[in-house]
């Protein structure tokens, strides 16, 4: 998205230092393990210095979720 995804919302947003971002990416890939067989983040580049997002691709292969939005709002409240 660029940075756009939220643009003209009343959402604060900030971007994240590299440090940050490999921190929250795992702990979010270890929480969705929990429920996911296979939960990953798409190489990025590793020059950059800040992330806005984290992209992160997960298996729905024999998973007991039904309903992924369901899930995302009871598991991380965003």
């Amino acid at each position: 998205m660029g940075g756009k995804a939220l643009k003209g919302e009343n959402t604060f947003t900030r971007r994240y230092s590299k440090q940050e971002f490999e921190t929250v990416s795992q702990e979010l890939v270890d929480i969705l393990l929990k429920t996911f067989k296979r939960a990953e983040i798409p190489m990025y580049f590793s020059t950059k210095e800040s992330f806005g997002d984290i992209d992160i691709i997960v298996s729905m292969e024999g998973t007991p979720v039904a309903n992924l939005k369901e899930y995302i709002n009871e598991t991380f409240k965003p």
